[in-house]
């Protein structure tokens, strides 16, 4: 997923981190007893692409908060 990372603007780097960190956020603030609306933690996609992300970003010295996996 590296390679796809690369392609991004540093705002659309910005965008999409936002977007997965959003879903993560979202997902850990429903109750355990509820379906979580994006999967975060069940789909190993979620983290693989937040670690490319972050690793381009980081390679631009692109300023960012983690996905607190």
């Amino acid at each position: 997923m590296n390679e796809y990372a690369a392609i991004f603007s540093d705002e659309g780097l910005i965008g999409l981190h936002k977007s997965v960190r959003t879903a993560f956020d979202k997902d850990e603030a429903t109750p355990e007893d509820q379906e979580k609306n994006y999967g975060v933690h069940e789909y190993s996609d979620w983290r693989q692409w937040s670690d490319a992300l972050e690793s381009e970003m980081t390679k631009r010295d692109v300023n960012f908060e983690p996905v607190p996996w």
